[in-house]
């Protein structure tokens, strides 16, 4: 291995979706827009650990990228996903939306729909995965309802 591939952390180029039963899947991801055989129609896929491209058909809205950097527990975090961060004097205490904004290539936590960080090692390691957007609505309006931050 030379050193340009150590230093490149492979797991924060996967995705993570969940298929239609509610299992979640983390992998490359596919996008078809024609059918790629008479068994694989079009649709988002992630692979499978083995690398198999269309192993699981995921719903599209559900598609959240790893930020490449994981909380306190050991656990990859994604786009879609609520973290709690432990910083009690700082604006980003307590729960916020991880996000990708693609106008400026960049991941970001929102602790309000007006503030938000953008998403830094350090931030993360001091925080944990409490649910993702997708499961635990009750905890994404929790932060769409904060009015600002104090």
């Amino acid at each position: 291995m030379n050193i340009a591939e150590e230093n490149i952390n492979i797991d924060g180029f996967k995705f993570r979706g969940m298929d239609l039963s509610g299992d979640w899947h983390i992998g490359n991801l596919a996008i078809l827009k024609v059918p790629a055989s008479p068994n694989v129609k079009p649709g988002y896929y992630i692979s499978n650990k083995v690398g198999m491209p269309f192993a699981y058909a995921v719903r599209p809205e559900t598609i959240g990228r790893c930020t490449g950097h994981k909380d306190e527990k050991g656990n990859f975090v994604f786009e879609g996903d609520i973290i709690y961060c432990h910083f009690p004097d700082s604006p980003v205490h307590g729960k916020s939306l991880i996000s990708y904004l693609d106008e400026s290539c960049r991941f970001v936590m929102a602790p309000s729909p007006k503030f938000i960080k953008t998403l830094f090692e350090e931030n993360i390691k001091s925080s944990v995965v409490v649910g993702n957007m997708f499961q635990n609505p009750d905890m994404l309006n929790e932060i769409m309802l904060k009015k600002e931050i104090e």
